[in-house]
C-alpha cells in the first residue's frame, strides 16, 4: 500500500489528525454557517466519528448526543468498533464509513430523507429541523 516503508497506517492517521474539522458541533462550518444545506457523509464522518490509534490497535468512536436539559445537548464519545493494529488505511476508512449505517448512531429522517445523528432525531423518525418547520418549539 505504501511505497515508502516508513509510511504506515499509523503515520497516515497522524496526518489526518492535523487537518482541521470541516465544522464544529455548533453547526458552524469552517467558512461560516450554511443554513438549509444538507451535510454530506464526509462532513458527518468528520463531525460525529473519530479514529484513535494506539500500539494495540485502532478504535473507531461515534459521538452520541443526549439532551439532559432542553436547551443544552451533551456529547459523549463511545467506542463503536475496534480494529487490529495491522488494519490498513482502507479498512479503517471502510469501517468508519460503515458507522453511518448503524441505527444506534445515525438515522434517516422520514420527511427530509437526510441522515442525522440519533441525538438530532425526535420520536417517529423525524429530525429536529423538520419538527421546527412543522411548528414545534424546542
Amino acid at each position: 500500500m505504501f511505497d515508502d516503508p516508513s509510511k504506515t497506517w499509523l503515520s497516515a492517521l497522524r496526518g489526518f489528525a492535523a487537518l482541521p474539522p470541516l465544522f464544529s458541533m455548533t453547526g458552524m462550518r469552517a467558512h461560516g454557517p450554511l443554513p438549509n444545506t444538507p451535510m454530506t457523509d464526509d462532513e458527518r464522518l468528520n463531525e460525529f466519528t473519530r479514529v484513535n490509534s494506539t500500539e494495540d490497535g485502532v478504535t473507531l468512536e461515534c459521538c452520541v448526543i443526549a439532551w439532559p436539559h432542553p436547551s443544552r445537548p451533551e456529547s459523549t464519545w463511545v467506542v463503536a468498533k475496534t480494529l487490529s493494529a495491522g488494519a490498513t488505511v482502507e479498512s479503517i476508512a471502510s469501517a468508519r464509513r460503515a458507522l453511518l449505517q448503524r441505527r444506534r448512531f445515525f438515522r434517516v429522517c422520514r420527511l427530509c430523507a437526510e441522515r442525522k445523528p440519533v441525538g438530532w432525531m425526535i420520536d417517529k423518525g423525524i429530525c429536529q429541523s423538520c419538527e421546527e418547520k412543522l411548528g414545534v418549539v424546542f
